[in-house]
């Protein structure tokens, strides 16, 4: 089945959960279908979204099962501060213990290591990255292939305006 299957199937196919604040706009599920179908582009551009979120799945599921806490924890902050956009976010350890599939004690070690390296800042809910270069070689090579997933499959978005 590709995207446009998964698009159609009913309901949802798990809960969603928003790990950090922006905007978003709902799109009826009928209107992206319309949109998708009549713009060859945009289906490709999204069957290719889906096909780099599906090699991320599979690799979070190995690196679950193969890897270190400290590196899952490294992948996981590594992967938050690339779609953050900042080196500061908020991000309690509960919520991380539950993307881990772990329990908070356990991140509360992880992540105290990784404050402890000087790799990250911890405190009330919110993570800093001071040392990126210092995570990204805690982190398991799951994070670098996963980027290069995306890298090879979706175009570069330019944000900044013509001219600027």
């Amino acid at each position: 089945m590709g995207a446009s299957g998964l698009i159609q199937a009913q309901g949802a196919m798990g809960l969603n959960l928003v790990q950090l604040p922006g905007a978003a706009v709902p799109v009826e599920a009928g209107t992206f279908r319309k949109l998708m179908d009549s713009r060859p582009p945009v289906q490709k551009l999204i069957h290719q979204h889906f096909y780099a979120l599906m090699r991320q799945v599979l690799y979070g599921a190995a690196c679950n099962r193969i890897h270190s806490m400290e590196e899952r924890c490294a992948r996981w902050l590594l992967m938050t501060h690339d779609r953050a956009g900042q080196d500061t976010f908020p991000l309690t350890q509960d919520f991380l213990a539950h993307m881990l599939g772990v329990r908070r004690a356990t991140v509360n070690l992880a992540t105290g290591m990784l404050k402890k390296a000087g790799f990250i800042r911890y405190l009330r809910g919110k993570i800093t990255v001071v040392d990126r270069a210092g995570l990204e070689s805690t982190s398991c090579a799951c994070y670098q292939a996963i980027i290069k997933a995306y890298d090879s499959l979706l175009p570069t978005i330019q944000t900044s305006s013509a001219g600027s």
